[in-house]
């Protein structure tokens, strides 16, 4: 991405069905890019707290740059079910 234009990040979140329930959020790198071929490092913080997961299974995470596939990022997590004073 370091080709001096600005650029987008956006992030999506699907249940375990595969219908979207978070997202997208879009959000992008502030200033003004270094010309090509600099390497931009980009930390990305997600804070879930309030996040309400309405059921166990595997969730997928699409994080994309620009909108493109080239700068496409899947991966998923799995939320497990457990007795309450687990979450206490």
């Amino acid at each position: 991405m370091g080709d001096g234009r600005a650029h987008r990040l956006s992030l999506e979140l699907y249940d375990p069905e595969g219908h979207r329930f978070l997202g997208p959020i879009v959000t992008g790198p502030e200033g003004i890019a270094p010309p090509a071929p600099a390497v931009i490092t980009i930390a990305l913080v997600f804070t879930s707290q309030n996040l309400v997961f309405g059921q166990p299974g595997r969730y997928s995470i699409l994080l994309r740059a620009d909108d493109s596939d080239e700068g496409r990022f899947d991966s998923s997590f799995t939320v497990r079910q457990g007795p309450p004073e687990l979450f206490q």
